[in-house]
């Protein structure tokens, strides 16, 4: 079990990372919402940064980019103040006696999770791959130093974006030696920005009490609180990224969308966390750019200078791989095959799929609920309502699709995975319960649609 040093230091880095996405994003947090997004954007923008760093400085890119990190941190002291709003009188509103309710259960999730991932050991991939890339990483301070013999397990893994090693191994350098249970207090940070995301994104349609309602639910999912995420896997910091970029992207404006907006950056980060992360990306620019589109008037031409964090961390993603040189894994050739051995694949996976969207000990009811939401949003949303539940749809379905292309067999890689993915989307359906929540209500007292 870590000691009380050990998350200090791990509270530390987070503040630093925050600090360091203040300065990206020019400006000073207002409230804890503000703070996860710029502490998710510091961190990716910093395993961003250790690619090039790594490519042309070696073994000293970890140390360089602690030395980014603490600059950018330092340059955020300078960021001017916000002016301060005018004071108006504050009209009463009734207290929802649910809002203190839900609040003592997400406290109450974040303290089970605390207590349980540092006593619980870690799970295969978190030692084996996240843990071991961290250690080589803070050993050789190169993303490309030590690489493994062929036919070794980590060998391939060494293609894994780096935040999560990135973070594991500054932990170890600020603390001076390496330990991997000084590691396990960085996850109970990234929970509680999958906390603090879900009800951010969430607020965005409900009251404060669903928010925290939306914060709860994700929070005490058995699947997003026990298994592999107390197990040192990134499913869990992915699942942080892709809750903070869905609630940047509902609340952004056209009229202000520009480079500096944590929407775009935090789209980005979703390809340093996990490969998937391409998944969620893809379908949330693609929707966003549709709905975009639908409006040309409102947008702005600065708006395009948004596309350039996303780009900038697609190049940096492809020089990765292609400095590694080494091969990835080989994929079913699905499309060479007779029609009638494809139909039965997409059989096969749908069904696999199906199988693990419905486990109880899981998820609930949480996917079948999900499903009716969408399907209330489609009716009765508006624009934006529309779009959540065609993000939320869209990434469960692609994320079944890799299996279609697999070389392991079909069941046992749908077992393995599919759920793992599904845990990084889940807050997507929270906040689609949340908005067909409110639909529900304005449809039964008879309001007009959206």
């Amino acid at each position: 079990m870590s000691g009380f040093p050990d998350a200090a230091i791990a509270a530390a880095l987070a503040l630093l990372f925050a600090a360091a996405g203040n300065a990206i994003l020019g400006r000073r947090p207002a409230g804890i919402g503000e703070w996860n997004e710029s502490f998710l954007v510091g961190a990716g923008a910093a395993s961003a940064a250790l690619v090039p760093l790594s490519i042309f400085l070696g073994h000293r890119a970890l140390l360089a980019a602690l030395a980014v990190v603490l600059a950018a941190a330092g340059a955020s002291v300078l960021l001017p103040r916000k002016a301060q709003r005018e004071h108006r009188p504050q009209v009463p509103r009734p207290r929802d006696p649910w809002t203190p309710v839900f609040f003592a259960l997400a406290a109450a999730a974040v303290l089970l999770f605390t207590a349980l991932d540092l006593r619980v050991a870690y799970r295969w991939d978190g030692l084996a791959i996240w843990a071991a890339r961290a250690q080589l990483l803070h050993h050789d301070g190169s993303l490309f130093g030590t690489i493994p013999p062929p036919g070794s397990y980590l060998r391939s893994k060494l293609r894994y974006p780096p935040l999560l090693p990135l973070a594991e191994a500054l932990v170890a350098t600020i603390r001076g030696k390496w330990d991997f249970d000084a590691l396990k207090p960085i996850f109970p940070l990234f929970f509680l920005s999958l906390l603090i995301g879900t009800a951010r994104a969430a607020r965005t349609f409900g009251s404060r009490a669903a928010a925290l309602g939306a914060a709860a639910l994700v929070g005490l999912l058995p699947a997003v609180s026990t298994g592999t995420n107390l197990g040192g896997y990134a499913d869990l910091p992915e699942a942080a990224v892709v809750a903070a970029a869905a609630a940047a992207c509902l609340r952004e404006s056209p009229a202000t969308l520009s480079w500096r907006s944590p929407a775009p950056w935090l789209l980005g980060a979703l390809l340093m966390v996990k490969r998937e992360g391409i998944i969620p990306l893809a379908v949330l620019a693609m929707v966003l750019l549709a709905a975009g589109l639908a409006r040309p008037a409102i947008r702005p031409r600065r708006a395009w200078s948004a596309l350039a964090p996303p780009a900038l961390f697609l190049a940096i993603r492809a020089a990765h791989l292609l400095r590694l040189k080494i091969p990835g894994p080989k994929r079913f050739p699905l499309f060479s095959q007779p029609a009638t051995a494809v139909a039965e694949r997409i059989g096969l996976v749908a069904a696999n799929a199906a199988r693990w969207l419905l486990a109880p000990d899981l998820w609930g009811v949480l996917w079948p609920a999900t499903f009716a939401a969408a399907a209330i949003l489609v009716v009765r949303g508006g624009g934006k309502e529309r779009a959540l539940a065609a993000i939320a749809l869209l990434c469960v379905g692609a994320d079944a699709a890799p299996f279609l292309v697999t070389a392991w067999p079909i069941p046992l890689h749908v077992e393995q995975a599919y759920s793992r993915l599904l845990e990084q989307v889940s807050p997507l359906a929270v906040i689609v319960l949340v908005a067909a929540r409110e639909r529900a209500k304005e449809w039964a007292s008879g309001g007009a649609p959206g």
